[in-house]
């Protein structure tokens, strides 16, 4: 399974999805819904992904910003 740019940011950070999800405050599935673009982030939220994971949120969200469907 190829990796998206979230998940590699997820896991050059923090080593895993389970360590940033305690990060943020959300739960393990939670932050993998978002990965496997089942669950979409506010802009807000995509922001705070950003700045957390040190990474401009067009490489990780796209131009749109779009992480759902």
């Amino acid at each position: 399974m190829k990796k998206n740019m979230i998940q590699l940011a997820i896991l050059a950070q923090y080593g895993s999805q389970r360590n940033f999800a305690e990060k943020i405050g959300w739960s393990e599935l939670a932050v993998s819904q978002v990965i496997c673009k089942r669950k979409k982030l506010s802009k807000e939220e995509q922001v705070r992904w950003a700045q957390i994971l040190r990474t401009p949120k067009k490489l990780l969200f796209g131009v749109q910003g779009g992480a759902g469907r």
